[in-house]
């Protein structure tokens, strides 16, 4: 899972690369969390991005600065790495965004085990790069919401590759169909 931008996964099975139908990108991102949740660009209603990205998180402090709360610079200087730097530093308005944000990639990662039963899971990106926080509440919830047994999952936070991992998923993709 990377989760920036954007929340996007990357799925391997026996050591295949699942795709999805006509190699479009994944969904997972706009899996629903919310029924009568917030619009998103796709058009859908309470989808992960909405609540878990960082352009999510953006919008949710935004929204709570206009609602009088105290932002922790001028609104239009904020970036998401500052407000998981302030959550770290116990900043209210923060701390709770932050947690929010990974409450719904919780609720997300619980339906992805639910669905596929996964031994691992990666989770890498600049949220998960730059918020021990956000980690660590969407990882405590998944184990918490997962219907399934959970004793076999390991998380993984960022992973072997780092930063790196969406190009060298994507060449990995390009060699696997020059191969097969």
């Amino acid at each position: 899972f990377n989760c920036g931008i954007g929340i996007r996964t990357g799925v391997i099975s026996n050591g295949n690369i699942i795709r999805t139908m006509n190699n479009v990108e994944d969904a997972f991102g706009h899996m629903v969390v919310d029924m009568d949740g917030e619009e998103c660009y796709c058009g859908n209603y309470g989808c992960i991005e909405c609540y878990s990205s960082a352009a999510g998180i953006l919008k949710k402090y935004a929204a709570e600065v206009k609602k009088g709360r105290k932002p922790i610079s001028e609104l239009n200087k904020i970036s998401f790495i500052d407000i998981c730097q302030a959550a770290d530093q116990e900043d209210e308005l923060s701390r709770e965004t932050i947690i929010n944000a990974a409450l719904a990639l919780g609720t997300g990662l619980a339906n992805f085990m639910n669905l596929l039963n996964p031994d691992i899971i990666i989770l890498s990106g600049p949220l998960i790069r730059h918020s021990a926080i956000y980690y660590e509440t969407a990882v405590e919830l998944a184990m918490r919401k997962s219907y399934l047994s959970t004793d076999h999952v390991t998380f993984k936070r960022l992973g072997y590759f780092g930063e790196n991992a969406i190009s060298l998923g994507a060449a990995a993709m390009f060699m696997q169909k020059l191969l097969v």
